[in-house]
């Protein structure tokens, strides 16, 4: 019952910061005249849209999906672990890099707040007591890598067309082409580390403990 509100609690948040997301980002751009495909389009270029996504997506299957396929890939551990470490690179490059940049208030902060800060604080939380838990080969943190990889490879391509890069750290303009080749190495080395953290960590859980079974 426990794991079942914390899930349904995570989404809902999940969902409604999303849905603010969508209606500040649209909003503005069909304001600019850009149309509201154009704001789709920006919203698709930020990781942090999509590990919120992601989330939500995982949380709403395992709770009206669970049987299906869907919801059966959702529930593996290793999958949940995998959202752990994305949700939890959006919080830590988000506050040791961006946020700074920029200066928002109202509904954008507390929008703001809640997808880099809230909601992976939450899914985190969720995910250290109610996922379960397994012995994980190292490698794992390996394969993890996957999706990240995945994302960068669309974000240069989507930039031949657009010219524009969601993050200053991936805009060769900023950073020079060596540099954006070390900030994205740099990535890919974090983004292990903190597999592998996650890996230990999991370890530490491999017994149930009373919230498991609640």
């Amino acid at each position: 019952m426990l794991q079942t509100f914390s899930a349904a609690f995570v989404f809902l948040i999940s969902l409604l910061t999303l849905i603010s997301q969508f209606y500040i980002t649209i909003g503005n751009s069909i304001a600019k005249g850009a149309g509201w495909l154009a704001g789709i389009g920006d919203l698709s270029g930020y990781f942090t849209i999509w590990a919120n996504v992601l989330v939500g997506v995982a949380l709403f299957s395992i709770l009206f999906l669970s049987k299906n396929k869907l919801g059966r890939f959702f529930n593996s551990s290793a999958v949940q672990t995998a959202l752990a470490v994305y949700i939890l690179i959006v919080f830590i490059i988000y506050n040791l890099f961006l946020r700074r940049y920029g200066r928002i208030e109202g509904l954008r902060l507390i929008v703001d707040i809640f997808l880099h800060i809230v909601i992976p604080f939450s899914y985190i939380l969720y995910w250290f007591f109610h996922t379960p838990k397994g012995s994980f080969a190292k490698r794992q943190s390996v394969i993890w890598l996957c999706y990240p990889v995945f994302y960068l490879i669309y974000i240069l391509i989507r930039s031949v067309f657009t010219h524009k890069y969601p993050y200053f750290f991936l805009d060769p303009n900023t950073s020079g082409v060596l540099g954006m080749a070390l900030n994205i190495f740099g990535l890919m080395i974090l983004i292990s580390v903190m597999g592998l953290g996650f890996i230990l960590l999991d370890r530490t859980k491999k017994h149930p403990t009373k919230f498991d079974s609640l």
